[in-house]
């Protein structure tokens, strides 16, 4: 069994290969998912319950104006909508963008392909495999959460976790039709708005996929600089003509290949700019009032579902933060490949061409969101983790002010 599954693994990663993208797969998914006509329509009506329950949590703290307690139940349902919004609309409207950045991504790749070596070959599906695995894994961490929350004893309207459902306490007690009505749409949007954070998340994981596999080729044909039928020695080599000719010729190719990298790259970081940004600060939040209501509140009115919310959503930005840890470290790794090329490579005549590569590739601030406030990598994820400590120690002090 677990033979098949790999021989048909192996199949679909030799296609992609073929085709510029080991994970094309996720490019066709999403394609068949956004053309449908019904997964559309769903789509549509999730971004408008999402903005719905935003809108209710607003509309409560202006009317009913709750305790504090009130605020923290229902502020990660109304966060997590909130991020549905901030995943799922950029992904509907940019997802032009998306298909240029594949289509050049592609194009860049299956140049290259034919020329690369078995071991390199081997890596992209070391990758490939290891990209499955975390696609799993954030699917997983994402449905359980989900699930967590399902209404298994029943729905209570006065202690629910629901802003659409805690509005419902503003209407008579004998609107059960509407109840129904919305506490239906609440549950019922679940699995929706959970493909919508998969979505994104995959669909972030595969870009910057691509972008680390573009880097190991280039990284690969720098070390083929060197790589020679000459028999002569370093001193002979670096004065001779002919070879620093051939050596100018494979600089020169290197040079135009990092520069598509690098615009890949730039478009890149257009891409997910300001999307991450917003999530970052939401995430921010959502991961400080799950730790209070898991910690300090003891999980609130859901403890199980507040657990695993909690553990999911921990997990799911781990997962931002090491692709986008891959992303920052690309042009140091093609920086130390330059380097690691022999002296007698750059002769008198090459020394012109050795400077432009070097300073092309000299590493520069590489960040996926914040517009250059901060770099977005594991130290983006220790700084997230430091900010959720200080909100804690706020809000503990608050809580405490109030009992006192």
């Amino acid at each position: 069994m677990f033979s098949n599954v790999v021989r048909f693994g192996d199949e679909v990663f030799k296609k992609g290969l073929n085709m510029g993208d080991p994970l094309y797969f996720v490019e066709r998914i999403a394609k068949v998912y956004f053309s449908n006509s019904l997964a559309f329509v769903v789509l549509y009506v999730t971004f408008i319950f999402s903005a719905l329950e935003v809108f209710c949590q607003l509309y409560l703290l202006m009317t009913e104006k709750p305790d504090l307690m009130n605020v923290f139940q229902l502020a990660p349902m109304c966060l997590t909508s909130l991020y549905v919004l901030i995943s799922g609309i950029p992904l509907m409207m940019m997802k032009d963008d998306y298909q240029k950045l594949i289509c050049q991504a592609r194009q860049n790749i299956t140049a290259k392909i034919p020329m690369a070596s078995p071991k390199t070959i081997e890596t992209f599906r070391e990758i490939y495999y290891k990209q499955i695995a975390l696609y799993i894994l954030f699917f997983l961490f994402c449905m359980t959460s989900v699930v967590s929350f399902l209404p298994t004893e029943g729905i209570d309207v006065e202690n629910t976790i629901w802003p659409s459902i805690a509005l419902l306490r503003l209407f008579p007690n004998d609107s059960g039709m509407l109840i129904s009505v919305i506490v239906a749409i609440t549950y019922g949007s679940l699995g929706s708005k959970g493909f919508c954070v998969i979505f994104y998340g995959i669909h972030f994981m595969h870009l910057c996929t691509l972008y680390q596999i573009q880097s190991i080729l280039l990284q690969k044909q720098l070390e083929m600089v060197n790589s020679t039928k000459w028999n002569c020695s370093d001193l002979v080599l670096n004065d001779n003509e002919k070879y620093q000719e051939w050596v100018r010729i494979k600089i020169r190719r290197c040079i135009m290949e990092h520069i598509k990298f690098l615009r890949f790259g730039k478009f890149l970081k257009a891409h997910f700019k300001y999307p991450l940004l917003l999530q970052i600060f939401n995430g921010v939040l959502l991961l400080t009032i799950l730790f209070y209501i898991t910690y300090y509140l003891q999980g609130g009115v859901s403890p199980i579902g507040f657990s695993n919310f909690m553990v999911a959503t921990f997990a799911m930005i781990f997962v931002f933060a090491y692709h986008s840890e891959l992303y920052s470290q690309q042009d140091q790794h093609i920086l130390s490949t330059v380097f690691e090329v022999p002296w007698y490579t750059f002769g008198r005549s090459n020394r012109k061409m050795f400077l432009i590569l070097a300073m092309n590739v000299c590493p520069r601030e590489n960040y996926l969101s914040g517009g250059g406030i901060f770099s977005v990598n594991f130290n983006l994820f220790i700084w997230m983790l430091h900010k959720v400590v200080n909100l804690l120690t706020i809000m503990t002090g608050m809580v405490d002010n109030i009992v006192d």
